[in-house]
């Protein structure tokens, strides 16, 4: 397996983690994002991914972009160890909590975005950063706010508590 992928790139390190915990060995060839105008913009990765985005999983001839659909393909075609819990209550609670991050969340930090914010609506970096352009500060206490109330069925906490290194 190939990982195309940038270090600060979270959707990217959503993939790295999967494939860490199911102990699954991949090549990984970096993409930067920024350097050069953005090496994913390039025909050579356009070839591999005509979006032209971060991460890529290469398994085979299968190619996957998109950190959610990847990991899905991991846990399906690599089941042990699981990524998601047993019970369908607490499969929903997790993907709940990954959505929120991965549609609520990162877009509003996201590259893309960002530039289009610039470049495109020429909105200058001090009104880009105030909360009434962008809106992220809103959209995060939003989030938090959601998980909070959305409590963890009882079942993946205390299997959570169960496996993580860092409880006593």
């Amino acid at each position: 397996m190939k990982l195309y992928s940038y270090f600060r790139s979270s959707a990217s390190y959503r993939v790295r983690i999967a494939l860490n915990v199911k102990n699954l060995p991949y090549e990984y060839v970096p993409v930067h994002l920024v350097r050069d105008g953005g090496e994913q913009l390039k025909p050579e990765y356009r070839k591999i991914n005509l979006d032209g985005i971060v991460p890529t999983l290469v398994d085979g001839h299968e190619v996957m972009p998109q950190s959610l659909a990847i990991i899905e393909y991991l846990e399906e075609t690599h089941p042990e160890p699981p990524l998601l819990p047993r019970t369908p209550a607490d499969r929903a609670y997790v993907r709940s909590v990954a959505l929120q991050v991965a549609c609520e969340i990162h877009p509003l930090n996201n590259l893309r975005v960002l530039k289009y914010l610039k470049h495109t609506l020429r909105v200058d970096d001090d009104a880009k950063d105030r909360d009434t352009v962008i809106g992220w500060k809103p959209a995060l206490r939003r989030s938090r706010r959601i998980l909070r109330a959305t409590r963890a069925p009882a079942s993946f906490v205390s299997a959570t508590r169960r496996r993580s290194p860092t409880r006593a």
